[in-house]
């Protein structure tokens, strides 16, 4: 009956853990070659037996699958031992999400991310799926983000409007949902336009203070929205204009 593994294939995997002359490597490397390809899943098992930590083990189950399709090719169902390893990469990503630096599963990743959003930055192969799991879970993972898009920037801001100080590419749209979401992230737009500068102040007359190029109209809006606004004004402006905006508020 065909072997699985000769010896020098196998034992890099196990040199994770054991050393050539613990008698537990060599037993389990003498296993090994003994094992028939019926018997695919013994070597899962024993992994699983040890008091290994779960990180170790993700490691040894993927070394086991890169040797098993390498050596027997494609051509053997591998239905049981992807079940198995993607039941330990689980287990492993939600004891600790980081673990997974060492998993290159897409669906592990995704899992990872769910568990805490900053380990995207860990996830060498991002999708747009992972990502928007990730910024749904923490708006300021959109700093790990390695190809940001429309759709990821928006739902990071509509998370939470200072993920815009992490948008690479801000479009004046992204930006208007910002400061919708919260007027202070305008402190956070790079391109001001006043357009974008009157959405802000008008949900909060203070966050005058954040704009760059003052004009009349902006000042004048901050100020019917909060009076005190005119604090921040640094521009010369219609005093009479100014003058019946504040008696407004008196009344």
């Amino acid at each position: 009956m065909s072997k699985v593994f000769a010896e020098p294939d196998y034992k890099l995997l196990f040199l994770i853990e054991y050393r050539k002359n613990d008698p537990d490597y060599s037993k389990l490397v003498s296993y090994i070659n003994a094992m028939d390809v019926s018997e695919l899943d013994k070597p899962i098992k024993y992994i699983n037996s040890r008091k290994l930590s779960s990180i170790i083990k993700v490691s040894m189950i993927e070394e086991l699958y890169k040797a098993y399709m390498d050596k027997i090719g494609k051509d053997y169902p591998e239905n049981n031992i992807q079940k198995h390893m993607k039941n330990i990469c689980l287990k492993t990503v939600k004891k600790n999400e980081y673990a997974f630096k060492y998993i290159k599963k897409k669906d592990i990743c995704l899992e990872a991310v769910r568990q805490n959003a900053f380990a995207l930055e860990y996830v060498k192969k991002q999708t747009e799926k992972i990502c928007l799991e990730a910024v749904r879970q923490n708006a300021f993972s959109l700093q790990y983000v390695k190809d940001q898009t429309e759709d990821i920037c928006l739902e990071a801001v509509r998370q939470k409007a200072f993920a815009l100080q992490y948008v690479k590419d801000q479009t004046e749209n992204l930006c208007l949902e910002a400061v919708r979401q919260n007027a202070f992230s305008l402190q956070y737009v790079k391109d001001q336009t006043e357009d974008i500068c009157l959405e802000a102040v008008r949900q909060k007359g203070y966050t005058l203070n954040y704009v760059k190029e003052q004009t009349e109209d902006i000042c004048f809006t901050a100020v019917r929205r909060d009076k005190d606004a005119f604090r921040h004004i640094n521009i010369d402006i219609d005093d009479k204009e100014l003058y019946q905006i504040m008696s407004n508020h008196n009344e």
